[in-house]
């Protein structure tokens, strides 16, 4: 019997965070205190998925089915863990002048996915490559629009990360749990 794999879950918090952050960065959702509370939390709750994902696929190597996938897998889930818990706090405790450490804070994360974009192309997995462009595209607009550089850089990552549900979701149903299946008869 094999070891089940977290990523499909870890993929659907992506999904789910991505597609309730985008849509509030994005305007989509009137700005209010309740729907910045909100989306924190959603967010926030992103971030605890992906680190419970992580301590599961390290603990038991069970992100795929050999080391190197839960070491390519483990730094992703356990960074962007973190990221998301960060801005689920900032937007939970929100206060004038947060803008600047979360422009500094997306600044980091744009370099982190950009290694990610040559690593998922060194190991030809497309969706990935397409997915860490676009935490590209989306961080390195919200750095803009969060140091005062652009000022539509916010709404652009928000549409961004909303598209970015549903890469993560084609991740999920087409190349996770489809790998698991039986095969056809």
């Amino acid at each position: 019997m094999k070891n089940a794999d977290p990523g499909p879950v870890a993929a659907l918090a992506i999904a789910a965070g991505a597609s309730a952050n985008g849509a509030y960065t994005a305007g989509w959702i009137p700005a209010s205190p309740g729907a910045l509370l909100g989306t924190g939390i959603i967010t926030l709750v992103t971030g605890i998925v992906l680190l419970v994902i992580t301590a599961v696929g390290l603990m038991r190597n069970s992100i795929g089915d050999n080391p190197g996938t839960t070491m390519f897998a483990a730094p992703i889930f356990g960074i962007f863990g973190l990221v998301w818990l960060n801005i689920g706090g900032c937007m939970i405790f929100w206060q004038d002048g947060m803008q600047y450490p979360m422009g500094y804070l997306m600044i980091f994360v744009t370099l982190y996915a950009l290694a990610y974009v040559y690593y998922s192309w060194r190991l030809k997995i497309p969706s990935h490559i397409l997915l860490f462009v676009m935490v590209v595209i989306g961080c390195g607009a919200s750095a803009l629009g969060n140091l005062g550089l652009w000022a539509i850089g916010g709404m652009v990552c928000g549409v961004v990360f909303f598209l970015l549900m549903f890469v993560a979701l084609y991740i999920v149903f087409k190349e996770q749990l489809v790998a698991i299946l039986p095969p056809k008869e």
